[in-house]
């Protein structure tokens, strides 16, 4: 049994030990740090990808994926600034990096956001 457990300080999964019955022998495993060169993906240009009208609902809808509640509901600035903060639990996970002003994630740290999905496709050269 596997169960994840985010809090503000990390990311670990929850184990049980083999033969383990639960309440037994639980560790906690810290979840591996992304390599930087598989950060290949800057936050804000796929925000600049995004026609300025769909940029809220693009934040409502990764809000939701993330699991954070009443997204859906929340003022515009209020929406804005937990993007920020998850996005920033990512950086403390180790799952993604800043570099000035922006954050470079892989790509795969999006997978099952369909919302991205459309916006991830390599542009034309």
């Amino acid at each position: 049994m596997i169960r994840w457990l985010t809090t503000r300080k990390m990311s670990a999964v929850w184990e049980l030990a083999q033969g383990g019955s639960p309440g037994q022998a639980l560790r906690i495993v810290p979840m591996a740090k992304v390599h930087s060169a598989q950060l290949d993906l800057s936050w804000r240009s796929l925000e600049a990808r995004l026609p300025l009208d769909e940029l809220p609902t693009f934040h409502r809808a990764f809000l939701s994926w993330r699991g954070v509640e009443g997204a859906a509901e929340m003022p515009l600035r209020r929406v804005q600034q937990r993007v920020e903060a998850e996005l920033n639990k990512w950086v403390q996970s180790g799952e993604a990096s800043r570099e000035g002003d922006d954050l470079l994630i892989s790509r795969a740290a999006l997978s099952g956001f369909s919302a991205a999905e459309h916006w991830l496709i390599p542009l034309p050269d």
